[in-house]
This record gives structure tokens, sequence and C-alpha cells, in this order.
């Protein structure tokens, strides 16, 4: 707990080298492309099975209907969990990996296992949005700040993003115009 930060919460990574770490838990949602499509800051330390309803639900209330698809780490698992409770009942895929021995029934899928590389990849993500427009380091006080923090390093991931993105569609299209000349 900080003296000037009170909001501030102990989170558990199950690291060997930081164990703990110190701040606000978040959770983010990933399109294909990679572009964030919502975020959400948590005040409180919540279990990572608790977020994926809310997540779902921010996803629909931006395109109007669920995922398609929805990839998680184990953490993500809820073993009493049903799909209605989790509200993924809509869902054609769910690829979240189980703890202990006995391995999800469709773990051997090509889907199952394209979206868990889908999931790997969004790791770097969150590793790149740590790290680049130094989320990692909060510059504003309190809640509020924290909030405004990931806003702006999200606003910086999916600017660069859509950049390279627009990029790789302009140099796609100048070869279909150089073959057709």
């Amino acid at each position: 707990m900080s003296l000037h930060e009170p909001h501030v919460v102990s989170i558990c990574q199950g690291q060997r080298a930081t164990p703990t770490a110190y701040g606000c838990q978040g959770r983010v949602s990933i399109d294909r492309q990679c572009v964030i499509i919502t975020h959400t800051e948590y005040a409180r330390n919540i279990a990572d099975a608790e977020t994926l309803p809310d997540a779902i639900g921010s996803w629909s209330q931006v395109f109007g209907q669920p995922p398609p698809e929805v990839a998680g780490d184990r953490g993500v698992h809820h073993p009493e969990a049903d799909r209605a409770r989790l509200g993924t009942s809509g869902l054609s895929h769910l690829s979240i990996s189980r703890t202990g021995k006995t391995p999800y029934p469709d773990a051997d899928t090509a889907w199952f296992k394209r979206l868990q590389r889908l999931r790997a990849h969004s790791q770097s993500v969150l590793s790149h949005l740590r790290a680049d427009p130094r989320m990692a380091r909060c510059r504003y006080k309190g809640f509020a700040g924290d909030q405004m923090n990931v806003s702006w390093a999200v606003l910086a991931w999916n600017t660069k993003t859509w950049g390279r993105l627009l990029h790789q569609r302009r140099l796609v299209g100048q070869g279909a115009h150089r073959r057709a000349a």
C-alpha cells in the first residue's frame, strides 16, 4: 500500500524474477491485427476469470455483437463456471487452457491451437505497451491518472498499428498496380 497512492494494490504475477507488482490491474481486448479494441482498469485486485464477462460485454458494445472467438490464458479458466455464467455461451470458439493435468477437450483441434498462438502474440502487445509508451511508469496521480495513462498508451499503440497496416495495404496496392501496367 502506498501512502500517496492509496488505490495501489499488490498483484501476484507468479513469476520467479518479479513475484509481485504494485499498481492497478487492467484488461485489454485485441483483434487479429493487434489493434486494441477495449481496455479496462480495475482499482482492486480482481481474478482474471472475473474480467472475461466484462471483456465480452465491452466488445459487444463496440461492435454490436459478441466476438466470434475468444482466447485466454490459464488464469481466465474457471473450473466451476459454465459458459452461460461466464457470458461465453454465444461464442463459436473459446480457447482457454485448463489448469492441472486434464487438458481442454478441444486442445488438439486446429482452431484451439490457432487461438492460443494469437493469445501468445497478444502478450508481446502487452509487453510493448508497458515499454514503448512508458505505461509501466505512471506520471499521473490517482486512479483517474492510471486510467489516463493506459488510454494514452493504447492511443499511441493503435496509431502505430494503424500506420503499419495502412503502409502494408499501400505496398500491396502498389504491387497490384505495377503488375497491371
